[in-house]
């Protein structure tokens, strides 16, 4: 069993809030990072929580008018984007933003 799906297996234990809130801590960690390669695994650690958290607000109705969760899911994603374009990772940054902009 890989790191991935060990890492996934927690993740499916936490709430949505609670993996918001994952992505979060991992963008915190790529912004104070001096090691580019640590951020970019960072960043795509944060994108796969944000995945995660979009999947699982499409499918739950409950979610789609909590205005304070999409508000935390843009912030991110615009965050992402941030380090992202830091990062050289253009076409990535780009989506991020584009994403950010539809959940804000």
């Amino acid at each position: 069993m890989g790191l991935n799906s060990i890492v996934s297996q927690f993740r499916g234990a936490l709430s949505t809030r609670q993996t918001l809130e994952l992505a979060n801590f991992h963008l915190e960690y790529a912004r104070r990072t001096r090691d580019p390669k640590l951020a970019l695994v960072m960043c795509d650690d944060a994108e796969s929580a944000l995945s995660y958290v979009k999947r699982n607000t499409k499918w739950a109705p409950k979610y789609a008018d909590d205005q304070a969760l999409r508000d935390g899911v843009a912030k991110a994603y615009f965050e992402l984007g941030r380090l992202q374009d830091f990062l050289k990772q253009d076409i990535k940054a780009q989506a991020s933003y584009k994403t950010a902009e539809k959940w804000g």
